[in-house]
Protein backbone atom coordinates (compact mmCIF):
# COMPACT_ATOMS: atom_id res chain seq x y z
CA UNK A 1 0.00 0.00 0.00
CA UNK A 2 1.46 3.47 -1.04
CA UNK A 3 2.60 5.98 2.02
CA UNK A 4 0.70 9.29 1.14
CA UNK A 5 3.00 12.18 1.41
CA UNK A 6 3.04 14.97 4.17
CA UNK A 7 0.47 17.44 3.64
CA UNK A 8 1.68 20.45 2.73
CA UNK A 9 0.45 23.70 5.01
CA UNK A 10 -2.89 25.56 3.09
CA UNK A 11 -3.33 22.12 0.81
CA UNK A 12 -5.55 19.17 0.83
CA UNK A 13 -4.96 15.60 -0.74
CA UNK A 14 -6.88 15.87 -3.82
CA UNK A 15 -8.67 12.57 -2.97
CA UNK A 16 -10.19 14.29 0.14
CA UNK A 17 -10.47 17.61 -1.86
CA UNK A 18 -13.23 15.39 -4.36
CA UNK A 19 -14.92 14.00 -1.13
CA UNK A 20 -15.66 17.51 0.17
CA UNK A 21 -16.79 18.76 -3.45
CA UNK A 22 -18.93 16.13 -3.98
CA UNK A 23 -20.47 15.76 0.18
CA UNK A 24 -20.95 12.61 -0.35
CA UNK A 25 -19.03 9.62 2.19
CA UNK A 26 -15.70 8.67 0.28
CA UNK A 27 -16.71 5.66 -1.77
CA UNK A 28 -16.70 4.79 -5.21
CA UNK A 29 -18.46 6.91 -6.48
CA UNK A 30 -20.35 6.50 -10.47
CA UNK A 31 -21.43 9.74 -11.02
CA UNK A 32 -19.78 10.18 -14.46
CA UNK A 33 -21.74 13.90 -14.65
CA UNK A 34 -20.34 15.36 -11.34
CA UNK A 35 -16.34 13.20 -12.15
CA UNK A 36 -15.86 15.50 -14.97
CA UNK A 37 -17.50 18.28 -13.47
CA UNK A 38 -14.37 18.69 -11.25
CA UNK A 39 -11.82 17.44 -13.58
CA UNK A 40 -13.20 20.29 -15.66
CA UNK A 41 -11.99 22.48 -12.48
CA UNK A 42 -8.57 21.02 -13.02
CA UNK A 43 -8.31 20.94 -17.04
CA UNK A 44 -9.20 24.83 -16.66
CA UNK A 45 -6.96 25.35 -13.63
CA UNK A 46 -9.50 26.40 -11.40
CA UNK A 47 -8.28 24.03 -9.05
CA UNK A 48 -4.33 23.58 -9.72
CA UNK A 49 -2.48 20.02 -8.85
CA UNK A 50 0.98 20.51 -6.93
CA UNK A 51 2.93 17.15 -5.77
CA UNK A 52 5.71 17.60 -2.71
CA UNK A 53 9.09 16.17 -3.63
CA UNK A 54 10.21 14.13 -0.72
CA UNK A 55 13.61 15.26 -0.06
CA UNK A 56 13.16 18.65 -1.20
CA UNK A 57 9.98 19.68 0.21
CA UNK A 58 9.65 21.69 -3.27
CA UNK A 59 6.19 21.92 -4.44
CA UNK A 60 5.83 20.61 -8.58
CA UNK A 61 2.44 21.97 -10.38
CA UNK A 62 0.77 18.96 -12.27
CA UNK A 63 0.36 20.46 -15.78
CA UNK A 64 -3.02 20.85 -16.91
CA UNK A 65 -2.85 19.15 -19.93
CA UNK A 66 -2.40 16.00 -18.04
CA UNK A 67 -6.25 15.92 -17.38
CA UNK A 68 -7.20 16.23 -21.03
CA UNK A 69 -8.01 12.93 -22.44
CA UNK A 70 -6.46 11.13 -19.25
CA UNK A 71 -8.29 7.56 -19.63
CA UNK A 72 -7.83 7.17 -15.80
CA UNK A 73 -7.33 10.00 -14.46
CA UNK A 74 -10.56 9.67 -12.18
CA UNK A 75 -8.82 7.24 -10.06
CA UNK A 76 -6.65 9.76 -8.47
CA UNK A 77 -9.64 11.49 -7.23
CA UNK A 78 -10.15 8.40 -5.16
CA UNK A 79 -6.95 7.16 -4.01
CA UNK A 80 -4.22 9.18 -2.25
CA UNK A 81 -1.11 8.29 -4.74
CA UNK A 82 -1.04 8.28 -8.17
CA UNK A 83 0.15 5.14 -9.98
CA UNK A 84 1.69 7.26 -12.82
CA UNK A 85 -0.11 5.41 -15.74
CA UNK A 86 -3.42 7.81 -15.83
CA UNK A 87 -2.59 9.38 -19.42
CA UNK A 88 -0.75 8.22 -22.79
CA UNK A 89 1.01 11.84 -22.08
CA UNK A 90 2.76 10.45 -19.06
CA UNK A 91 2.69 13.35 -17.69
CA UNK A 92 1.33 11.51 -14.45
CA UNK A 93 4.46 9.00 -14.72
CA UNK A 94 7.09 11.60 -12.92
CA UNK A 95 4.91 11.53 -9.88
CA UNK A 96 4.22 7.73 -9.71
CA UNK A 97 3.65 6.83 -6.29
CA UNK A 98 3.63 10.34 -5.05
CA UNK A 99 0.20 12.38 -3.25
CA UNK A 100 -1.71 14.74 -5.60
CA UNK A 101 -2.50 18.13 -3.52
CA UNK A 102 -4.65 21.43 -4.11
CA UNK A 103 -5.08 24.50 -2.24
CA UNK A 104 -7.51 24.83 0.30
CA UNK A 105 -8.08 28.52 -0.97
CA UNK A 106 -8.83 27.13 -4.37
CA UNK A 107 -10.95 24.58 -3.25
CA UNK A 108 -12.81 27.07 -1.35
CA UNK A 109 -13.45 29.24 -4.19
CA UNK A 110 -14.80 26.09 -5.97
CA UNK A 111 -17.00 24.80 -3.12
CA UNK A 112 -18.61 28.68 -2.92
CA UNK A 113 -19.22 28.42 -6.84
CA UNK A 114 -20.46 24.95 -7.09
CA UNK A 115 -23.37 23.69 -8.87
CA UNK A 116 -26.39 23.21 -6.62
CA UNK A 117 -28.17 19.83 -8.19
CA UNK A 118 -31.31 21.81 -7.63
CA UNK A 119 -30.05 25.12 -9.68
CA UNK A 120 -27.79 23.94 -12.21
CA UNK A 121 -26.24 26.21 -14.58
CA UNK A 122 -26.86 25.23 -18.38
CA UNK A 123 -25.46 22.94 -19.90
CA UNK A 124 -24.89 20.79 -16.96
CA UNK A 125 -28.47 19.31 -16.98
CA UNK A 126 -28.95 15.49 -16.38
CA UNK A 127 -29.66 14.80 -19.99
CA UNK A 128 -28.12 11.22 -20.19
CA UNK A 129 -30.34 10.05 -17.06
CA UNK A 130 -33.13 11.54 -18.62
CA UNK A 131 -32.73 9.68 -21.74
CA UNK A 132 -32.48 6.77 -20.10
CA UNK A 133 -35.76 6.98 -18.06
CA UNK A 134 -37.56 8.11 -21.22
CA UNK A 135 -35.94 4.85 -23.33
CA UNK A 136 -37.22 2.90 -20.13
CA UNK A 137 -40.54 4.56 -20.98
CA UNK A 138 -40.63 3.76 -24.28
CA UNK A 139 -39.54 0.38 -23.34
CA UNK A 140 -42.50 -0.14 -21.18
CA UNK A 141 -45.11 1.98 -23.11
CA UNK A 142 -43.98 1.81 -26.65
CA UNK A 143 -42.75 4.73 -28.89
CA UNK A 144 -44.61 7.73 -28.85
CA UNK A 145 -46.79 7.67 -32.11
CA UNK A 146 -50.50 8.80 -32.61
CA UNK A 147 -51.50 5.36 -32.38
CA UNK A 148 -50.15 5.01 -28.86
CA UNK A 149 -52.65 3.62 -26.10
CA UNK A 150 -51.19 5.93 -23.82
CA UNK A 151 -52.59 9.40 -23.76
CA UNK A 152 -49.97 12.19 -23.31
CA UNK A 153 -47.59 9.85 -24.92
CA UNK A 154 -48.12 10.44 -28.99
CA UNK A 155 -46.63 13.41 -29.94
CA UNK A 156 -43.03 15.14 -29.56
CA UNK A 157 -44.83 17.61 -27.68
CA UNK A 158 -45.84 15.21 -25.56
CA UNK A 159 -42.24 13.99 -24.77
CA UNK A 160 -41.26 17.68 -24.22
CA UNK A 161 -43.98 17.95 -21.68
CA UNK A 162 -43.18 14.70 -19.85
CA UNK A 163 -39.10 16.04 -20.19
CA UNK A 164 -40.19 19.47 -18.78
CA UNK A 165 -41.60 17.41 -15.46
CA UNK A 166 -39.04 14.94 -15.45
CA UNK A 167 -36.66 17.88 -14.79
CA UNK A 168 -38.52 20.21 -12.79
CA UNK A 169 -39.54 16.61 -10.22
CA UNK A 170 -35.77 16.08 -9.69
CA UNK A 171 -34.36 19.90 -10.08
CA UNK A 172 -36.85 22.55 -8.90
CA UNK A 173 -39.77 24.45 -10.46
CA UNK A 174 -37.95 26.83 -12.87
CA UNK A 175 -34.75 25.45 -12.90
CA UNK A 176 -35.54 23.30 -16.15
CA UNK A 177 -33.42 23.53 -19.24
CA UNK A 178 -34.75 26.31 -22.33
CA UNK A 179 -37.79 25.01 -24.28
CA UNK A 180 -35.56 25.30 -27.37
CA UNK A 181 -33.05 22.97 -25.70
CA UNK A 182 -35.14 20.41 -24.52
CA UNK A 183 -37.25 20.51 -27.98
CA UNK A 184 -33.78 19.56 -29.51
CA UNK A 185 -32.79 16.54 -27.00
CA UNK A 186 -36.35 15.38 -27.88
CA UNK A 187 -35.95 15.65 -31.91
CA UNK A 188 -32.86 13.73 -31.06
CA UNK A 189 -33.76 10.82 -29.01
CA UNK A 190 -37.28 10.38 -31.11
CA UNK A 191 -35.28 10.07 -34.21
CA UNK A 192 -33.21 7.14 -32.28
CA UNK A 193 -36.17 5.41 -31.70
CA UNK A 194 -37.45 5.31 -35.00
CA UNK A 195 -34.09 4.55 -36.62
CA UNK A 196 -33.98 1.63 -34.05
CA UNK A 197 -37.98 0.55 -34.79
CA UNK A 198 -37.06 0.63 -38.61
CA UNK A 199 -33.89 -1.03 -38.47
Amino acid sequence: MAIPDPVPEGYLPLNIAFERYHGRPHEPLGDNELINRFVHYLISGKLEVIFREPVTGERLALPQEAWKGAQFAWRSLFFNTVLGNENANDMFRPYQGRTPFVSTVQLSAILTDRVDPKRPRRGLYPWDWCQRDFLSKVEDDGAPTVDCDEDGWRTQADVERWVTDWMRERLGEKNEPSVASIRRHVSEWLTLVRLKRAG
